[in-house]
């Protein structure tokens, strides 16, 4: 659940998941045997606003071990995240869940460095013309192999935050 945990962090800093899709994540995260007063605090928030959510999600995933990304490395910053929300829709792809194409839209973009998520775009650019047929499908496969292969060697470039009290 750890891992299910940093990929919403990662959404919620890129600024793709809404508050009030964070109290059912933690309520989620504590079944499943997580557990610190910033995940109870979310937990228990009615109608959440950003405001609300913010710095509570920082520091339920510090509390936990979770690394946040952090403003000083915005490069580094967007890789992590990006790479977080990869891993879990690769992993999809791999055991059959996501189709492949639809994988291939949900997957973090922008131009310039995409550090291990290239793999995903070295043979279909999203401003090109692409193909969607059994080849492409078969390439991401293929991709989303690889792509797991380099993401479990790539550090966490972020220290913990300090906790602090909740």
């Amino acid at each position: 659940m750890a891992d299910e945990l940093a990929y919403y962090y990662a959404l919620w800093r890129m600024g793709k998941l809404f508050p009030e899709d964070v109290p059912a994540i933690a309520c989620d995260a504590l079944e499943r045997g997580l557990d610190s007063p910033a995940l109870r605090y979310l937990a228990g928030l009615q109608r959440p606003t950003s405001g609300d959510i913010g710095k509570a999600l920082d520091e339920a995933c510090s509390q936990l071990g979770i690394a946040p990304a952090t403003d000083q490395a915005v490069e580094q910053k967007w890789i992590w995240n990006a790479t977080q929300i990869a891993r879990r829709i690769s992993a999809q792809i791999l055991n059959g869940t996501l189709d492949p194409v639809e994988g291939w839209y949900k997957l973090p973009y922008r131009d310039g460095d995409l550090g291990p998520l290239s793999v995903f775009f070295e043979f279909a650019d999203r401003c090109g013309n692409v193909s969607f047929d059994e080849q492409f499908r078969a390439r991401m496969i293929d991709a989303a192999m690889r792509f797991q292969s380099l993401s479990s060697r790539l550090a966490n470039p972020f220290p913990t935050i300090n906790a602090g009290k909740y």
